[in-house]
């Protein structure tokens, strides 16, 4: 989408970009999306929420303000991803996961359907 974005942004698009469903989130959309086009880009959560996306895209009266909301709203979620605070300190090394992994003791477990006794 990045990609989309940059290219909508060398053809001299303004039209709004609208990034939604699971593939995405409000996040990616603020951090690798939108800094690559100039015109409105929203993340919607699921298209059950696109209508209302689009009635304020396409409102004169609200338009501008949805838009600056936006882009601010996108400004601090990229400033609160990048940040030294941000998710990554939340992370620990690979070795300190693999030591605190969930010990699960299968042993007196029976798989459903096994056959238990053989003649």
């Amino acid at each position: 989408m990045a990609f989309v974005a940059s290219e909508m942004q060398r053809e001299g698009f303004t039209i709004p970009l609208l990034i939604g469903g699971a593939t995405t989130s409000r996040v990616h959309t603020a951090v690798k999306i939108e800094p690559h086009y100039k015109g409105p880009t929203v993340h919607v959560l699921d298209a059950s929420r696109a209508v209302g996306v689009a009635g304020n895209l396409l409102s004169d009266t609200l338009r501008d303000g949805f838009v600056a909301d936006t882009r601010e709203e996108y400004r601090d979620v990229a400033r609160a991803a990048e940040s030294p605070n941000g998710p990554q300190e939340r992370r620990q090394p690979l070795a300190d996961a693999r030591r605190n992994r969930l010990a699960i003791d299968w042993s007196g477990v029976v798989a459903a359907g096994a056959v238990l006794d053989r003649p």
